[in-house]
């Protein structure tokens, strides 16, 4: 069973957030998610949420991508430490985009049921994004 969750959450990062799959989306995501991330509304959102959010990120860096570099599963929860890196080419948050090349670590918790992802909590190193971009002093 880790194995399989691993291996769902391996593709989430490669098919989902790299090649952009929608297929793959509908396959691996449960429709009801619950997603914690601090740049959502209240913290957590949903499916809808979460194509927003990852729509503001794609349109302020076109070129993203992300790396797994550890999973570590147990029971039906699978961590991931992952980094994404990516070109600052649009806008984001208010700042007017830099040509820089960001790289964010970050750690997610996902919560797999019935071979789908139903739940995640999200930490990323937002505050060292917002530097890279000139965005903090």
């Amino acid at each position: 069973m880790s194995d399989t969750n691993k291996t769902i959450v391996r593709r989430f990062f490669d098919e989902v957030f790299n090649q952009q799959s929608q297929a793959a989306a509908a396959q691996l995501i449960d429709p009801a998610l619950v997603v914690h991330h601090p740049l959502l509304p209240g913290g957590t959102g949903g499916t809808r949420d979460v194509v927003q959010m990852l729509r503001e990120f794609r349109d302020a860096f076109p070129d993203l991508s992300y790396a797994v570099e550890d999973l570590v599963a147990e029971g039906n929860k699978v961590a991931a430490r992952w980094t994404a890196r990516g070109t600052h080419r649009g806008p984001f948050k208010g700042i007017a985009p830099t040509g820089r090349t960001v790289i964010v670590g970050g750690t997610d918790v996902f919560v797999i049921t019935n071979d789908r992802i139903a739940e995640t909590w999200v930490s990323s190193d937002l505050l060292g994004l917002m530097r890279q971009i000139g965005a903090l002093g």
